[in-house]
């Protein structure tokens, strides 16, 4: 139901994890451009693997891959080993 679509839009954002796997589920079985639009920049920030494969499987659902932009969703570099020169 489309109708739903702006409440769960406004679910992705939720701080509990649980809520937002729920929710990114439930876009994919809703489908349409909104539904698509906020799964795909979701997907650019979120931090939690199991909501992340949530999302990944509403976008297949859809009928989408999760193809990043080359540098556009990648984020924050974590676990970087830094040159010595930056540490000193």
């Amino acid at each position: 139901d489309e109708t739903a679509v702006p409440a769960l839009v406004r679910g992705l954002t939720d701080a509990e994890t649980l809520v937002r796997g729920a929710c990114a589920w439930a876009l994919g079985q809703c489908g349409g451009e909104q539904a698509l639009k906020a799964l795909d920049e979701q997907w650019a920030v979120e931090e939690d693997a199991e909501v992340r494969h949530e999302i990944e499987a509403a976008l297949r659902l859809m009928g989408t891959e999760v193809r990043p932009k080359l540098f556009g969703h990648l984020g924050p570099l974590r676990g970087v080993v830094q040159p010595q020169s930056e540490i000193l």
